[in-house]
């Protein structure tokens, strides 16, 4: 996502929270859950605070601050976070376009790690819901929620879901729904997640949970994405889940604080 050309067609990964061990649509730009983080939040505010027993911070790019984080309580958990400084030179931001697919499908799957090769980008996450799940890598998907690229909306949002989205003015923002046409008319790209877990600094976490399935706010891999309240900082969170005594995942409300932690 840093320094390189907009691309004139790309693949997504949108993963489920879930991840397959195959090929799912992705995306080389945002996030699955969308943690706004634009504020620090009064303690009795706070989720529980997770506290890693390590964690190492390597400056890979000029404007990337990566930082790696091994939890053992409340179970084993490794996760990771990319802070990227937004008004930084040569930062770019990069969404998935349309796909050369047949209607209904908007776009075509692919892995994450091929989508960076073949977009060049040094950092890659996946984000969006997506609908059907695909096995094979090119095949056909529609977008559950907002994508657009190059000024191009190619999805419409969803009415319980958020977006990360950038502005036509080159503004990155987190929008929460409704997202109505004329503010449609404003993005130049735009990717979707689930619902917004963090808003002003406070965990929206257990509100969110009790509109989902158990197992889907329970204990899983997770990747999600958070703003400063400025627009100027972007986080980029991925934590690895389902293998048992190394990393196992977080609930959503561990998620939206260990999105509150990094601020």
């Amino acid at each position: 996502m840093l320094t390189r050309k907009r691309p004139q067609s790309g693949t997504q990964r949108l993963d489920s929270p879930y991840r397959p061990q195959h090929p799912a649509p992705l995306i080389g730009l945002l996030v699955l859950y969308l943690t706004a983080t634009p504020g620090l939040a009064k303690d009795g505010d706070r989720p529980p605070r997770l506290n890693p027993v390590s964690q190492r911070t390597t400056t890979p790019y000029p404007a990337v601050r990566l930082t790696s984080f091994v939890f053992d309580q409340p179970r084993p958990i490794r996760a990771w976070s990319a802070r990227i400084d937004l008004t930084a030179e040569g930062v770019e931001l990069i969404a998935t376009c349309p796909g050369d697919v047949e209607p209904p499908s908007e776009t075509a799957c692919a892995t994450t790690l091929a989508f960076a090769k073949s977009e060049t980008v040094q950092l890659a996450i996946n984000a969006s819901p997506f609908s059907p799940f695909r096995q094979k890598s090119g095949a056909g998907m529609d977008v559950v929620g907002l994508a657009a690229c190059n000024g191009k909306v190619f999805s419409q949002p969803h009415q319980d879901f958020g977006a990360l989205v950038e502005t036509q003015s080159g503004s990155v923002e987190i929008w929460s729904p409704p997202i109505d046409r004329a503010q449609q008319d404003t993005i130049e790209d735009a990717v979707s997640g689930f619902r917004v877990l963090v808003r002003d600094g406070k965990s929206q976490a257990e509100q969110v949970a009790a509109k989902v399935a158990k197992g889907f706010a329970g204990v899983n891999p997770r990747s999600a994405v958070g703003l400063s309240a400025d627009g100027k900082t972007l986080w980029l969170i991925a934590v690895d889940g389902r293998n048992t005594g190394r990393s196992e995942g977080m609930t959503l409300t561990e998620l939206a604080a260990f999105g509150i932690s990094l601020v």
